[in-house]
């Protein structure tokens, strides 16, 4: 995935940024990308991140059990949640997917450097499958059944589960239809690292990290 698919949705009377001064918001963690994008818009909008309080709260199920309480004035949402909030009169202040654009890879496969130079074909293999998974996902023919088996997965009502369809597919357009990297989908991943103190600056080549050479041949 190489757009961060996540919104952050408030309680209905917090329609901006300085709405939010002195109130509390939910995110993940102190170092993912959920606090990095909000303190980023925080900035943009003429605000400092001292200027809210945030808690961290891993699972997405509690910060949307914290919104609908009012424990806190807003949240960081994966999708449907964030759907589910929207219908209930919550407001969402940032998409964050379309805030970062191309410029932040978020998900992806990790195996060990040495197993993958040791199973070349194998790593090459299961990405044709998922090449073909992605392809027949993008299909509109496939369009009803990729939903009902996301709603049957997930356990979320079909109706919602379209919406994040429509959402993804002909929105956002998170997948990489080719698998192949970016050199900016890298590069906002180190650029984020230094913001969080987790590199310092300059950072590292993007080619450092990237190998194109075992996509499918």
């Amino acid at each position: 995935m190489i757009k961060f698919a996540l919104s952050v949705v408030s309680a209905p009377g917090i329609k901006n940024a300085a709405d939010l001064k002195g109130k509390t918001v939910s995110v993940s963690s102190p170092k993912d990308p959920t606090a990095l994008f909000l303190n980023r818009w925080l900035r943009q909008n003429g605000m400092s991140p001292s200027d809210v309080d945030v808690i961290y709260v891993a699972a997405t199920q509690d910060r949307f059990a914290a919104l609908l309480s009012g424990t806190v004035a807003a949240v960081a949402l994966t999708q449907p949640f964030d759907f589910r909030a929207l219908d209930r009169g919550f407001n969402r202040l940032i998409d964050y997917g379309q805030m970062a654009g191309d410029n932040y890879g978020f998900l992806a496969f990790t195996v060990r450097k040495q197993w993958l130079q040791s199973n070349p074909e194998t790593a090459r293999g299961f990405l044709r499958a998922l090449k073909r998974g992605s392809d027949w996902l993008h299909e509109p023919a496939n369009k009803e059944e990729a939903i009902s088996l996301l709603a049957g997965d997930i356990k979320q009502d079909k109706a919602l589960v379209a919406r994040m369809y429509d959402y993804y597919l002909l929105e956002l357009r998170p997948y990489s239809r080719t698998l192949a990297i970016q050199p900016s989908h890298v590069q906002g991943v180190l650029d984020a690292m230094v913001e969080t103190k987790e590199l310092t600056a300059p950072t590292p080549t993007v080619e450092q990290y990237v190998d194109l050479s075992y996509l499918p041949k």
